[in-house]
């Protein structure tokens, strides 16, 4: 049975860049709940996942942090300020890894060896991001579409690596069924990574005066994703990509 790459970015939902125009500055949230659902949930179907985290997560809730770690799932590096690589220069982003790997490190007495980007920005005019993960002894990066990608077979001009083959939003809006048989046909070839975000479980949308198209979008059928969540967990087997790693 092919293996899936089961990964979330742990953010705020107002951290998301699709959100920023419509806020006020007074925003909260809390992923207490969600984390705690998904950790039962995990472990119900002895699988581990990867949680890339943000800088304000880190700081607001630590304990939880440690939760996650502990139960055997892995903590890796997401973003400072939530802005894409295009949004940075070299100088920047060197200094927010070693920030953000020292935070990590403090917290669960364990060094992050993975990445991602805001976006998926790691592209051809961001590759100067490549010789700074290396420099600062990370072990691989997700942050190029479709393909999550181990640092020692990066190769921009010929992507190497295992597909992201879907995110939240697909997970949300393409018809279940339909879903359900590219899940399958795409695992017959080889593993798939796939990520969410904790507002693709949102039980209640934040109140937020935005378009309600793009709000309809954000949060369309989120009602169900718990419910295809475990469909997937007890289907196929789902590890962290830490743990996928030491078995290649």
């Amino acid at each position: 049975m092919q293996q899936i790459l089961l990964t979330f970015d742990l953010e705020y939902w107002f951290e998301s860049l699709s959100v920023q125009k419509y806020l006020l500055g007074n925003e909260q949230d809390k992923i207490e709940n969600f984390i705690n659902n998904l950790i039962k949930l995990l472990q119900e179907n002895n699988s581990t996942a990867t949680f890339f985290v943000t800088e304000k997560v880190l700081n607001n809730e630590p304990e939880l942090i440690k939760k996650i770690n502990n139960n055997q799932h892995e903590i890796a590096i997401h973003s400072i300020d939530h802005k894409p690589l295009w949004n940075k220069n070299p100088e920047d982003f060197d200094r927010e890894l070693k920030i953000l790997i020292n935070k990590i490190e403090n917290l669960i007495e364990k060094k992050p060896i993975g990445h991602r980007a805001v976006n998926f920005s790691l592209d051809k005019t961001t590759s100067w991001a490549i010789e700074i993960l290396k420099n600062n002894n990370l072990k691989y990066d997700s942050s190029v579409l479709p393909f999550g990608i181990k640092l020692n077979n990066f190769d921009l001009e010929n992507f190497k690596g295992i597909k992201i083959f879907s995110g939240g939003i697909y997970l949300r809006t393409i018809p279940w069924l339909l879903f359900k048989n590219l899940l399958k046909n795409k695992l017959k070839q080889t593993p798939a990574c796939l990520y969410f975000h904790p507002f693709d479980f949102a039980e209640k949308k934040p109140e937020i005066k935005m378009p309600k198209i793009k709000k309809f979008i954000k949060y369309y059928n989120t009602k169900n994703s718990y419910k295809k969540l475990e469909y997937i967990l007890k289907k196929y087997k789902c590890a962290s990509i830490e743990n996928y790693l030491k078995t290649i």
